[in-house]
This record gives C-alpha cells, structure tokens and sequence, in this order.
C-alpha cells in the first residue's frame, strides 16, 4: 500500500512540475522549436551566402554615385577576400 501511495505522490509531482515548466520556459513551445531547426537546417551555408552576395550589388547598384565597373569591383574584391572554404561553396551554389 506504501509503494501505490508513494508512486501516486511521485506521478502528480512530475505531472504538477511538468504544467510549471510548460507555463514559465519558453523552451517549451512544443513543436515551434522543431520547426525552426528544420528551416534552418534547410539553409546552407551557401544558400546563406549567396544571399549576402546579391544583397550587396543590390544594395551597391541603388548607391548613385558607383559606376557599373566600380561596383563591379567592389564585389569581386569582396569575393576575394572571402575565406578559400567559402569560396569553394560559393561557387558551387552559383
């Protein structure tokens, strides 16, 4: 009788700190943090850098004062002086 009693008490503490927990961590969002990581395991680190690389002629083709060469410019130094792994992954994304 002393064991049902004590595994009763244990079951409603585990249930009772579990509903704290819930309430409180925002670590338990239930599947949302699943989600996440999925979509960002979808983007490579590639992906992510080619990204970077057609924000930034976007956003230095809208400055008025770059010609078409000196961006031109501008970018391929900049792919130069991204790191050789990098590089490498950026190439085969483009």
């Amino acid at each position: 009788m002393q064991v049902a009693a004590t595994s009763i008490v244990f079951l409603r503490y585990a249930m009772l700190s579990m509903e704290a927990r819930n309430a409180t961590d925002d670590r338990t969002l239930g599947e949302l943090f699943y989600y996440l990581r999925e979509e960002l395991a979808a983007i490579k680190i590639s992906q992510s850098l080619m990204l970077l690389v057609d924000t930034l002629r976007q956003v230095i083709n809208q400055l008025p004062l770059l010609s078409q060469e000196m961006a031109n410019e501008i970018i391929n130094t900049f792919l130069r002086a991204i790191p050789h792994p990098l590089k490498q992954k950026l190439l085969l994304c483009a």
